[in-house]
């Protein structure tokens, strides 16, 4: 099945993340000499924005599609490519903002290495990307000192349509 819309590509990206962010993660605790399991695991993954208190969390939400028809050889083809831009939200909260940082700076790295694991999700894509990644996107200080803060990596998901 192709998954070329963007409610597809929400739900599959969201599957995948899923099942690779976790041996990502230990990845990065094995190559930086880490202890097993001391980055906090995300508490939830979701395709919409979720009000919640428990961190880390990741929001999946649609950016926009970009759709590309037919080539330059042929135009006028029926074929077309759907580029569904997608934002990653993980935000974490804490009272260290140094910790906090580097917690969200493991995230981005861990995304990155799905991604680089496969530039296909599997075959489930055409082609899966890292756009960008903005890492001051919201820093927040409550009333207790509690810090919250947000990264943001844009991501395109490129699906063939016939």
């Amino acid at each position: 099945m192709a998954y070329e819309y963007m409610l597809d590509a929400l739900d599959q990206t969201k599957i995948y993340l899923a099942a690779n962010l976790e041996a990502a993660l230990a990845a990065i605790e094995t190559a930086r000499s880490l202890a097993s399991s001391s980055i906090a695991r995300w508490t939830g993954i979701d395709t919409s924005i979720n009000l919640t208190d428990q961190y880390p969390y990741i929001e999946l939400l649609p950016d926009v599609t970009n759709a590309e028809y037919g080539s330059d050889e042929n135009p006028y083809s029926e074929e077309h490519w759907n580029y569904n831009n997608i934002s990653i939200l993980i935000t974490s909260a804490g009272y260290d903002q140094g910790a906090l940082q580097t917690e969200l700076l493991y995230y981005a790295e861990a995304v990155e290495r799905v991604i680089k694991g496969s530039f296909t999700f599997g075959g489930l894509f055409n082609r899966v990307r890292l756009l960008t990644t903005s890492y001051a996107l919201l820093i927040e200080a409550q009333e207790d000192k509690l810090i919250k803060q947000t990264i943001e990596q844009s991501v395109e998901v490129r699906a063939f349509s016939s």
